[in-house]
């Protein structure tokens, strides 16, 4: 009699084990289908991806060169000057997007782009041989924070960020702790960039500071409500290059710029005359001469005059 009432207790809890079984797969599907709440719409390069939240755009602009824009509630903020407002993704390159399930991804011949659709957003960034290099997970959510965490791979040394200050004697370039984005008292540079040996990433933000925790990078106090930013695969001077296309190259400067720059200290015009008829027939002509400034008192206030008259005349 033992055998029989075992058994029979095997057979009551295995029922609804079995009903659970059978459920799971559905519930997962369920709960897989109710996460993917990003509306996906292929564009020429990328996808535009509509959220609860608002929406993201992740679209590339060179075989190596990803935009990502996310908006809040599809309201975008004023840019900063640090893109090229005529910047557009360049012609000629060969880009596929294919999505399955809850994921996209977007390949080109340089790197990959995959797209997590669940909420919230992801968004990573692999080479051409399908090593991640970065992730970037809830764009929206850094957007409404004025704020981005990108994850990168453990002890990948840093770099870019600002340049060297005044008393910086480290000798190193290194930015592995993060740094504040401001420029530094003898006008060393800094900007929402940084870069490894095989990426490079920039923000559009004016100001802000860059902090590292293991492998995390976060920039935080961005000064816009959307989050806009590149990222360009590559070895650093790819990554330079890619820099420049998307800020914008310099015009070139006029030619008087180009030549012989004279610079003398103190500034008398009649020595400055008779130094430029002495290199004239010399074919050194000037280019440029650093004209006297004078400081003078004017009813307790002073105000820097250029003593023009001295030089070339009467106006």
């Amino acid at each position: 009699m033992t055998t029989p009432m075992f058994s029979f207790h095997l057979t009551k809890w295995f029922q609804p084990l079995s009903l659970l079984a059978a459920l799971v797969p559905f519930a997962c599907a369920q709960s897989l289908q109710a996460q993917a709440t990003a509306q996906v719409t292929r564009t020429p390069t990328g996808l535009h991806l509509a959220a609860a939240g608002g929406s993201v755009d992740v679209e590339m602009y060179a075989p190596n060169l990803l935009h990502v824009d996310a908006q809040v509630k599809n309201k975008p903020s004023p840019s900063t000057s640090i893109f090229d407002p005529a910047l557009k993704p360049a012609e000629g390159f060969k880009v596929s997007v294919q999505i399955q399930n809850a994921t996209a991804q977007i390949v080109t011949e340089k790197m990959t782009v995959s797209v997590s659709l669940a909420d919230p957003i992801s968004i990573s960034v692999l080479d051409r041989t399908g090593t991640k290099l970065i992730e970037e997970s809830n764009p929206l959510g850094a957007a409404r924070g004025k704020r981005v965490v990108f994850v990168h791979a453990p002890y990948e040394n840093l770099y870019g960020m600002r340049g060297l200050d005044i008393q910086d004697n480290s000798n190193t370039l290194l930015r592995n702790n993060g740094a504040l984005i401001a420029a530094g008292a003898q006008g060393d540079g800094g900007a929402p960039f940084f870069f490894t040996t095989k990426y490079g990433v920039v923000v559009d933000s004016d100001g802000g500071g860059f902090y590292t925790q293991d492998d995390n990078i976060l920039l935080r106090d961005g000064s816009r409500s959307e989050l806009e930013y590149f990222v360009c695969v590559g070895p650093p001077m790819e990554v330079i290059s890619g820099l420049a296309t998307v800020t914008g190259r310099p015009p070139m400067p006029p030619k008087w710029t180009l030549g012989f720059i004279n610079s003398q200290l103190g500034g008398r015009p009649d020595r400055d005359r008779a130094s430029h008829s002495h290199l004239s027939p010399k074919a050194h002509p000037y280019r440029c001469l650093h004209a006297r400034l004078r400081l003078e008192g004017m009813g307790g206030r002073q105000l820097w005059r250029v003593a023009l008259e001295q030089y070339f005349g009467p106006r």
